[in-house]
C-alpha cells in the first residue's frame, strides 16, 4: 500500500500527499467491498471443495488486514480458510516468499507440497520463491502468467475436475491428465 500510495503520489504530481491516496485508496476499495465487490467465478466452488477434502487452506494476500478481511466477508469466504495472512502483517510482501512461506508455517505444511493459487505476476514471483507450485488465474485476459499451470477462470472444467480428484493425503498429479 505505501509502496504504491507513493508512486501515485509522484505520477499526480503531489508531493507529500501519499497518506491521503493510500487512505482514499483504501476508504475505496471499503466501499466496494460493503456493497458486495464480485469475486473471481469459481473461487466460492474451488474453496469449498478444499475446505471438504480436509485440504488446509490459506489466504496470502499483499493487501492490508482489512482489505482481507472485507473481502473475505463480502465474497462469503471468511471462516472457510484455516490462516489469513495480510501484508501488514510480515515485513516483506510479494514477490518477497514471506506471505508464502509464513501461510506454509501456519498450516504446518511443506512449502514444496503446496499449491498456489495467483492471479498476478508478482504473487507467482513470491510462491515460486517461497517453493510453491503455481496455479495462475489472470485477472487481466491480456496478462500473460507464467505458472506451473495456467487456466482463464477458477471454474474451468479441467481444473474442477481435478480439484475433485484433491483429498487431505494427496494433492498431486498432473491437472491436464484428468
Amino acid at each position: 500500500m505505501e509502496t504504491g500510495a507513493r508512486i501515485l503520489e509522484r505520477e499526480f504530481a503531489e508531493p507529500g500527499q501519499h497518506e491521503d491516496i493510500r487512505d482514499e485508496y483504501v476508504s475505496l476499495v471499503r466501499e466496494a467491498f460493503t456493497v458486495g465487490a464480485p469475486m473471481m467465478r469459481g473461487a466460492g466452488a474451488l474453496v469449498r471443495r478444499a475446505r471438504a477434502a480436509g485440504i488446509p487452506i490459506a489466504v496470502a494476500s499483499n493487501s492490508p488486514r482489512e482489505i482481507v478481511d472485507l473481502a473475505l466477508r463480502g465474497a462469503g469466504l471468511d471462516g472457510l480458510f484455516h490462516a489469513s495472512i495480510a501484508a501488514d502483517e510480515i515485513t516483506n510482501p510479494k514477490p518477497a516468499p514471506d506471505l508464502y512461506l509464513e501461510a506454509c508455517r501456519r498450516l504446518g505444511v511443506d512449502p514444496l507440497h503446496t499449491l498456489a493459487f495467483e492471479d498476478s505476476a508478482k504473487g507467482l514471483q513470491s510462491a515460486v520463491a517461497a517453493g510453491l507450485r503455481t496455479v495462475g488465474i489472470p485477472s487481466l485476459a491480456s496478462q500473460p502468467l507464467a505458472a506451473d499451470w495456467v487456466w482463464p477462470s477458477l471454474d474451468h472444467a479441467a481444473l474442477v475436475a481435478w480439484a475433485r480428484t484433491w483429498d487431505s493425503e494427496q494433492l498431486d498429479g498432473d491437472p491436464r491428465s484428468t
